[in-house]
């Protein structure tokens, strides 16, 4: 489960999240998660949750789901923090105690993308 925070507004024109309901019933769209190829989405499918400052989202981490770009002079901010069972996390490196787990990267490097959770937890989308 994906709790999103919303630590600014979040209206539609500052690229507030936006969802694909049922997704998470199919599973992730690619072996690997991550950013999903705009070929296996329907642009009409999603749907925008705008949010104000303090509400909370609470995502399935198999739902595809993604922000956009802000287009407004305010920033947007959030705080995301992901649960899921030990046995998902990536295996340390050798000689490394932990997880290897990173971003499943910044919604500004493909603002169009839509990503499904994977094994490593998301950053917040608020420099985006």
């Amino acid at each position: 489960m994906t709790l999103w925070t919303a630590l600014d507004d979040a209206p539609v024109a500052s690229g507030c999240v936006e969802l694909v309901p049922g997704s998470h019933r199919g599973g992730l769209a690619t072996p690997a998660g991550g950013t999903i190829p705009d070929a296996l989405v329907d642009a009409r499918a999603a749907v925008a949750v705008p949010a104000v400052a303090g509400e909370v989202l609470l995502l399935h981490n198999l739902v595809w789901h993604r922000s956009r770009r802000n287009h407004t002079a305010r920033p947007r901010r959030a705080l995301s923090f992901v649960l899921m069972p030990a046995s998902t996390a990536a295996p340390a490196p050798a000689g490394r105690r932990g997880s290897s787990c990173g971003s499943m990267g910044s919604a500004a490097a493909a603002p169009r993308a839509l990503t499904a959770a994977t094994a490593a937890p998301t950053s917040a989308r608020g420099s985006a």
